[in-house]
């Protein structure tokens, strides 16, 4: 079973944001991850075009012009076909 439970540390324990179902004494293995702020002043649109805009450019002339025809020697090493 996996659940995932938003909680915050009083610097002695964890409390649990939330109302928790879970068996008393029952023994758990807890990861505990850093939640990352959403910026809310940037649309999901302008943090789009921003990860698009980081990408780096292929460059096409460094490809293949027969890859889809050689693939097999491409990625495998095979002979190539004519």
């Amino acid at each position: 079973m996996t659940k995932t439970i938003k909680a915050h540390f009083d610097g002695k324990v964890l409390i649990p944001d939330e109302e928790v179902d879970l068996p008393v004494n029952q023994p758990l293995m807890v990861e505990v991850r850093e939640e990352v702020p959403v910026q809310t002043d940037e649309s999901l649109a302008d943090r789009l075009h921003r990860f698009v805009d980081e990408q780096p450019v292929i460059d096409r002339g460094d490809m293949p012009t027969d890859g889809s025809i050689n693939y097999k020697h491409y990625l495998y090493g095979h002979p190539k076909q004519t």
